[in-house]
């Protein structure tokens, strides 16, 4: 297919869709956790001690100075630079190792209480769960409880629909909420280019 014929393809599409041309961030809903934010939620969210901020935009400085140690260069041992062995020799043979549903170019190596999703050979993210009660940043341990993150992380750089973002350079890590159960419901460590 020729770049012109895609590029048409592609704009009739979205005007078929009722785009007019441009996609916005209200027409883009993650499965399983779009019902559950509601724009009164994810406000109350930014304005919580956990938020602070404005939805879907950058969070302003409170002055909170976050620990300077932790620059998200690993989860629990595991980097994004790891290959299938290192993980394996860090954490050991996985519990179960899955194809996404969403993405069938991933597989997901599953342990108590965290996954390892690998793009080819290499880690493309790590998600733990918050029943795990704690996890480790750059070796520094965290209770995955508001308070625990924000006094080692400080203020999210983003409030996004779903949670919270804290950015280091290429490293992200994600803090997902459930707003209507005021929980967290699992962190996820990944890189700019796996946004």
């Amino acid at each position: 297919m020729n770049r012109k014929w895609a590029c048409t393809l592609l704009g009739g599409s979205l005007l078929l869709m009722g785009h007019g041309g441009g996609l916005s961030v209200e027409t883009i809903r993650l499965p399983d956790t779009s019902s559950a934010f509601t724009n009164t939620a994810v406000h109350a969210l930014a304005q919580s001690p956990l938020g602070r901020g404005s939805a879907d935009s950058a969070a302003p400085d409170s002055g909170q100075q976050p620990d300077a140690a932790i620059a998200l260069r690993d989860v629990n041992g595991i980097t994004l630079s790891d290959d299938r062995e290192a993980v394996v020799a860090k954490l050991g043979v996985p519990e179960d190792i899955i194809q996404d549903p969403l993405n069938k170019d991933l597989e997901i190596y599953r342990y108590a209480q965290m996954e390892v999703s690998f793009s080819g050979d290499h880690v493309y993210d790590v998600s733990v769960s918050a029943d795990s009660g704690s996890l480790t940043l750059d070796g520094v341990k965290l209770q995955i409880a508001p308070a625990s993150i924000r006094d080692k992380l400080g203020d999210p750089d983003y409030v996004a629909e779903d949670g919270l973002v804290y950015q280091r350079g290429y490293y992200l890590l994600k803090v997902y909420l459930n707003v209507e159960q005021g929980r967290i419901d699992v962190i996820r460590y990944y890189s700019l280019a796996n946004t």
